[in-house]
């Protein structure tokens, strides 16, 4: 492994016009020293068993497809997806069956995946489609992906008025506002947020790769556009929550998962392009994220919600799995012409599936934990599905980022 510091220039412009720059800044690469345990001698049959451990813990639980033990409709979907993701990276088929049945059941109870009013649950459950189709070529998901884009699609801000919406909207901050997704199709609501945005925007990328629609790209291109000028933050290079589109005003939050799912769009949209513009903007919200990020100390462990009652179900147990699929595709896309990036991230996702394994597991053993706290610094507090799940897209990225 690499640990000495490579830093490389990069400048970052956004896709259109009316854009802002996302960075002209400099990006160091450099692995902090301060991080737990950056490291690993577990060869890939043992990672990959201490996934399967983890994972068909998880869907043991019970319940249905669309509340894997207790879980929500939009967590579920992760579950799915985290599962189909580690078949990818490891090259195997282990949830290929289990997940289709899934993933399927859900379309056919809920056609496009449309349970609610939130365009995000409906997203979450569309990606895990497009992850099928990418893992296994199984086209039927790709289909179910397709449609679900689809039902989406007309909650993408073209102009300033539409949309399903009774109420009209300007420009913030003399930003155009189109790109955006709406994050409910109610007609009323005027929220509009990274992380809808985000899903959209790789969804889109995905969907452009895989099937060569221009209707898909510029899609997320216009979300990506809208992303950079609106909600990314200039002075942490991190992705802010959400923006209304009549008062132009928005929470000062910043969650994992929104600047996870923008790193996870940006990378396929740089690779199915061949354009660097969005690459640079993923490498650099990524390694923004992976050091500066308020969701962790010097020692590198990811600790956002860890405050919370572990014992009760709270969305926010999911976040960081998805900024940590963000990596992961990040990696998969870039590691082998970017050396230092991939050690990066294998050094950031290798501090966290340690941490899970010695300090949260319910052995503190690799060969025997099944299962994970909330609190990647533990201790271990019992077995609950929601903080389960934020370990998963952990071990199934720790498959693939450490060689052998």
């Amino acid at each position: 492994m690499l640990f000495s510091s490579f830093a490389v220039t990069l400048g970052v412009w956004a896709a259109t016009a009316n854009a802002a720059p996302v960075l002209e800044k400099r990006i160091d690469y450099g692995v902090p020293t301060s991080w737990r345990e950056f490291g690993t001698s577990l060869v890939k049959s043992q990672r990959n068993t201490i996934a399967l451990n983890a994972m068909n813990t998880m869907i043991n639980l019970g319940g249905t497809h669309q509340s894997v033990g207790g879980l929500g409709y939009w967590q579920s979907a992760n579950v799915w997806s985290a599962l189909v993701l580690k078949d990818l990276y490891a090259g195997t088929t282990d949830y290929e069956g289990k997940s289709l049945d899934a993933v399927g059941d859900t379309y056919g109870q809920f056609p496009n995946f449309r349970q609610n009013v939130y365009n995000d649950d409906t997203l979450w459950w569309a990606s895990a489609a497009i992850y099928q189709y990418k893992a296994y070529g199984n086209t039927v998901a790709l289909g179910w992906a397709e449609n679900s884009w689809a039902n989406v699609a007309p909650y993408q801000i073209t102009g300033t008025s539409g949309n399903g919406k009774s109420f009209t909207w300007g420009t913030c901050n003399s930003q155009s506002l189109s790109g955006l997704v709406f994050w409910t199709t109610s007609a009323t609501d005027t929220s509009t947020n990274a992380i809808t945005t985000g899903l959209f925007m790789s969804l889109s990328a995905w969907l452009y790769e895989a099937t060569g629609n221009t209707k898909y790209l510029n899609a997320a291109v216009a979300a990506y556009g809208a992303i950079t000028r609106l909600l990314y933050n200039t002075s942490t290079n991190l992705i802010n929550d959400s923006l209304d589109v009549t008062t132009c005003s928005g929470p000062n939050w910043v969650f994992t998962y929104n600047s996870g799912k923008f790193i996870e769009g940006a990378a396929v949209l740089g690779a199915v392009t061949g354009t660097s513009t969005y690459t640079n903007a993923a490498l650099t919200v990524a390694v923004a994220a992976m050091k500066n990020g308020p969701w962790q100390g010097s020692d590198g462990i990811i600790t956002e919600s860890s405050s919370n009652t572990h014992s009760s179900n709270n969305d926010a147990w999911g976040f960081k799995a998805v900024f940590i699929r963000g990596l992961a595709e990040l990696y998969r896309r870039q590691s082998a012409s970017n050396t230092p990036l991939g050690t990066l991230v294998h050094s950031y996702v290798d501090t966290q599936a340690n941490a899970l394994i010695e300090l949260a597991s319910n052995t503190l053993t690799w060969s025997t934990a099944t299962s994970y706290a909330a609190n990647w610094k533990g201790p271990y507090d019992g077995m609950y599905a929601w903080t389960q799940l934020a370990a998963l897209d952990v071990f199934g990225t720790f498959v693939m980022v450490n060689s052998p």
